[in-house]
């Protein structure tokens, strides 16, 4: 017998799936710089908030050491 489904009232936000290599990245805020979420944070390194991340993938191709990926 099939179980009545029904559609999720609200979206289900997605994950953010960007990594950054924190040994890789010098704190340098281009990355930051571009967000238009205002996702990327710095802290001596870079942190991503993946409830704001639209995966717009701008950080990734503005950092300088390739931390971001």
């Amino acid at each position: 017998m099939l179980k009545n489904i029904t559609q999720p009232t609200e979206p289900i936000p997605p994950v953010c799936n960007y990594i950054v290599k924190q040994d890789l990245c010098i704190g340098c805020g281009s990355c930051a710089s571009v967000c238009p979420t205002d996702a990327v944070k710095i802290d001596y390194t870079a942190y991503i908030d993946s409830n704001k991340c639209i995966f717009c993938g701008s950080c990734i191709w503005v950092c300088l050491v390739e931390a971001i990926g």
